[in-house]
This record gives C-alpha cells, structure tokens and sequence, in this order.
C-alpha cells in the first residue's frame, strides 16, 4: 500500500478487501468473479 493509500484509510467507514489472487489489472474477463469475491465480505459486515 502506498502513502496516499494509507492516507486514504483515514477517510473509511467500511474497507473491503477482496482475495484477488489469480486476478489480474487486465483480467476483464473476470470481473464477476471478483465482484463476487468482494460482496460476500459486504454483505456480511456486522453480521454476528
């Protein structure tokens, strides 16, 4: 994470950090797959 990255933090309510292992900056084709990968972290936030 860079500096302005970490700045940035200071600012969040909510920081969802998806696995995004195999996925790469051009991996368009793969674009449900990580948005699942974020929403079920999402949906669970304050869950018990």
């Amino acid at each position: 994470m860079n500096a302005n990255s970490e700045e940035q933090l200071q600012y969040c309510d909510v920081l969802i950090c998806p696995d995004v292992v195999g996925i790469g900056l051009t991996d368009f084709g793969q674009a449900d797959t990580l948005m699942n990968r974020g929403e079920r972290p999402a949906r669970n936030f304050g869950r018990c």
